[in-house]
């Protein structure tokens, strides 16, 4: 699991290491054999204010910034995922691994580099599996756990 020791203890910025969401990454990631390595994933918490913006995003680091991130941390990441501090103040953790999971099913791990690919948009078996959910950010009540109970699929 990688840990920044580095990092600062009382971080500053618009963007701040989340290290924690890796952890419910990891468990994602495991439980449901999903071909991504969490290890690789810069997690970024944005600290924005005002208006809410829709869940989080998942990016490409560009290699210039990789080079730097590896040389300052020791490790290699190519993917980032960046969550809105507003978006955790009023998820439930039902909904907080949900939006974790979302973005993890956007990449996969190239078996030749071991680097991610990112695909913006999901495929019909993504999609079977994601429909079920419904609006998540709204409809918390209805939304499967994931990190304790399993992925449901449509008509369940």
């Amino acid at each position: 699991m990688v840990r920044l020791e580095n990092a600062l203890q009382n971080p500053m910025g618009r963007n701040v290491l989340a290290c924690a969401f890796r952890s419910v990454a990891a468990v994602l990631v495991q439980k449901y054999k999903l071909p991504v390595d969490p290890d690789r994933i810069l997690f970024l918490l944005d600290r924005v204010k005002g208006n809410k913006l829709s869940g989080s995003t998942v990016f490409k680091i560009p290699q210039m910034w990789r080079e730097v991130l590896l040389q300052l941390t020791g490790h290699d990441f190519d993917m980032g995922i960046k969550i809105w501090e507003v978006n955790t103040e009023t998820l439930s953790p039902a909904q907080m691994a949900a939006l974790i999971y979302h973005e993890l099913r956007h990449l996969t791990l190239e078996p030749e580099t071991g680097e991610h690919v990112l695909s913006r948009h999901h495929d019909m078996e993504d999609w079977n599996e994601l429909v079920p959910f419904g609006d998540w950010e709204r409809n918390a009540g209805s939304l499967p756990d994931l990190m304790s109970g399993g992925i449901p699929t449509l008509g369940e």
